[in-house]
């Protein structure tokens, strides 16, 4: 897996960021779920959370994409 930023953060510079992703721990939160992911040997580089919702979702979304469903988008909710 790879994190590309395509605009990149303060003090990045004008070039798009790249990562490595080694490794994505996922673990409950009390409103959905938290994902992190980075290098398998050190600390998160970028923190995802979902609602419950969201989370059914994109799994429902990338299972189909998966099975060569092509492109599908999320909006999140309010």
């Amino acid at each position: 897996m790879k994190l590309e930023l395509f605009t990149p953060l303060s003090g990045d510079g004008e070039n798009e960021i790249k990562r490595d992703i080694g490794a994505v721990v996922t673990r409950a939160t009390p409103t959905g779920l938290m994902m992190e992911m980075g290098p398998a040997d050190g600390p998160p580089q970028l923190r995802l959370l979902l609602s419950l919702t969201e989370a059914t979702k994109l799994g429902t979304i990338l299972q189909r994409i998966a099975n060569g469903g092509g492109e599908e988008i999320l909006i999140a909710g309010p």
